[in-house]
């Protein structure tokens, strides 16, 4: 199944947008915000037409009509967020100033217009840029500039483009999400109207027809400017270009798709029994597993997604153990939009047993989070989510002598809740230092780091913020706690401090002694980071404790702790990236000698570094082909 869209320049109006909810097959509609409003310095305009309702709100000229949509339509409607931008000089409309501080001020226009317009944070707005060519440098300049400042603002970026431009973009912005405009010919079908209702033709997003396909893009616009059709049931059906998704809501497109429509997903790793490493990612829904030795990957019959039942969500973050996977999976009742935990174990015979957390009338959860497995020292799992209509944090546990989870249900400690405002963009992070004991970490919606511990299951300290509370993560960033032992915690993440422009790598300490002390940044100022990316520690011995994160570049780099002296090394880059990479997904490690780095790339691919302790260096990256989208 596809989602049938739209999009419109006028609001029709509530009535109407009601009225083609139940009389057509059309699940999502573009949604105008006003832009761009002129930015100061911004040169004169010259095209004939310079963006979409550009001063809505700007002194006494009204905001326009798609303002509302959100009011008027969520949460029935799906809506994609269009920011009207900056254009190519060659392009028919304008306006044409490419400067990377008019996109920074496009960015800050976008945020307010989004906030004025309802959007929550952690929305996707998709800037319009027109050209059909590949973007000039100054193009993919102002591009990128706006995706990183509006992301620094806690909106994700997404594109409207031509496919040759979201292929250069997606080398710009790790994540990046794509409308993409590749217009079919007639035979494609359009708009019908049967049984009384209007239907939307939903050809293939990477149908061949047109200009060659972005295969991961998560929309496409097909036609354009689609007269209404004759003797529908609908009055006021406006003329419309016609869109097809596999998405629900391309503002949130975790929330509810097609897994099987998308061919790629998350990637996360752990520590292997036989092998280095287990990678495990998401493919047309289904999950798979890699075995990984330097030199040597084989894919792990034993997981065999074909024959699982579960479709898990290509979009939201899963978690691994050595023996475990926790993904998110539709129900098989048919909604699109409810989302249970769904757990692979690795058995003892080497089979994967699937296992389900039992749904819960109390947790709905919020696929944007995603899930964290983890295990106490000496204890069962523990999988912990984000519940999007109580807006806290709930958990279940393994049951061994059931071979069950139990019920998920709240997090509670002595105050009440444990965690009731979580920047959702963020994620959830967890660990063990010690037997029994598991500390979880999040980002509150101050942007400061806080953090529950547990003494046992369902015993659960009061939250508190911890560090620096001047220094505040990105919120694309997370957290990648790490304890080289019962005593020492590191808390790394990518945030800036009030007052500075530049954005930092940071960690927070715990010691038993001292308990949690000042935030500090860590690997030196030299390195631009980039704050989109997801950034990963291991420790390789109670002597050490590594941080990868990835630079504005798209190349990996390095630094470590020596827990003796307290000393960061400055970040360093290491494994001879080939590719520009989105993200780095696991670091982990099975002795002092032995540290294994998984990474995505931003096409997509999958690739591993290690430690040689003969080099005393880690080796060019591994590309991992038998993870390679297809």
């Amino acid at each position: 199944m596809l989602y049938a869209g739209m999009d419109t320049g006028t609001y029709p109006g509530k009535p109407v947008m009601e009225a083609i909810w139940e009389l057509s097959n059309i699940y999502w509609t573009g949604m105008y915000l006003d832009s761009p409003a002129p930015a100061v310095g911004e040169i004169a305009v010259t095209k004939p037409r310079n963006g979409h309702n550009r001063m809505g709100g700007v002194g006494a000229h009204p905001v326009g009509g798609w303002m509302n949509g959100w009011f008027d339509l969520r949460p029935v409607w799906g809506l994609l967020p269009i920011y009207w931008g900056q254009q190519a000089p060659t392009n028919a409309d304008g306006p044409i100033d490419l400067r990377v501080q008019i996109a920074v001020a496009n960015a800050e226009d976008a945020a307010v217009k989004a906030t004025s317009a309802g959007l929550p944070q952690g929305s996707v707005i998709y800037l319009d840029w027109e050209a059909g060519s590949p973007p000039v440098k100054e193009g993919r300049e102002y591009c990128s500039a706006w995706f990183h400042r509006l992301a620094e603002l806690g909106y994700r970026p997404g594109v409207y483009c031509h496919p040759p431009s979201s292929f250069a973009f997606r080398e710009e912005c790790p994540g990046l999400y794509v409308w993409n405009v590749n217009v079919l010919p007639a035979s494609a079908g359009g708009i019908t109207i049967v049984d009384g209702k209007v239907e939307l033709a939903t050809p293939p997003i990477d149908s061949t027809d047109g200009e060659p396909p972005d295969r991961d893009a998560i929309a496409r616009q097909w036609r354009i400017n689609v007269e209404r059709p004759a003797g529908g049931p609908i009055a006021g059906f406006p003329d419309i270009d016609t869109d097809v998704a596999v998405v629900r809501n391309p503002a949130f497109p975790e929330s509810g798709n097609q897994p099987v429509e998308v061919r790629g997903g998350p990637v996360v790793g752990a520590p292997g029994t036989t092998d280095r490493l287990g990678a495990f990612a998401v493919r047309r829904g289904k999950a798979v597993r890699v075995t990984w030795s330097p030199g040597a990957a084989t894919l792990d019959a034993d997981l065999d997604g074909s024959v699982s039942t579960a479709s898990l969500n290509p979009f939201a973050p899963m978690s691994a153990l050595t023996d475990w996977l926790a993904g998110l999976a539709l129900w098989d009742n048919g909604d699109d939009r409810t989302w249970h935990v769904h757990t692979f174990r690795h058995a003892v015979s080497g089979a994967w047993q699937e296992f389900n957390v039992p749904e819960s009338d109390t947790v709905l959860i919020d696929p944007l989070a995603g899930v964290v497995i983890a295990r106490r020292q000496g204890g069962a799992p523990e999988v912990f989510v984000h519940d999007r209509q109580a807006a806290d944090i709930a958990g279940s546990r393994w049951d061994e002598a059931t071979r069950t989870w139990t019920d998920p249900d709240h997090l509670r400690a002595p105050a009440g809740p444990v965690a009731p405002f979580v920047l959702r963009t963020n994620g959830l992070a967890a660990l063990s230092r010690k037997t029994g004991l598991l500390d979880l970490f999040w980002v509150s919606s101050d942007s400061v780091p806080r953090t529950s511990f547990s003494l046992g299951p369902g015993n659960w300290s009061d939250s508190f913020a911890i560090g620096d509370l001047l220094v505040r993560a990105h919120p694309m960033t997370n957290l990648a706690p790490c304890s080289p032992g019962p005593d020492l915690i590191e808390v790394p993440f990518i945030g800036r401090r009030d007052g500075d422009p530049k954005l930092r790598l940071y960690s927070t300490p715990w010691t038993a002694a001292s308990l949690w002390g000042t935030t500090r940044e860590i690997g030196g100022g030299a390195v631009p980071l980039e704050p989109s990316s997801r950034i990963a520690a291991t420790s390789r011995s109670p002597e050490f404790l590594d941080v990868f994160v990835i630079g504005r570049d798209g190349m990996l780099y390095n630094t470590f702790l020596t827990t003796a002296t307290g000393v960061w090394t400055a970040l360093r880059r290491i494994g001879g990236t080939p590719r520009k990479l989105a993200h780095i997904v696991t670091a982990c490690c099975q002795g002092a000698g032995d540290v294994e780095v998984l990474a995505v790339a931003r096409d997509g691919s999958v690739w591993a570094t290690h430690w040689d302790s003969a080099l005393l260096d880690y080796v060019p990256m591994e590309r991992l082909t038998l993870l390679d989208l297809v």
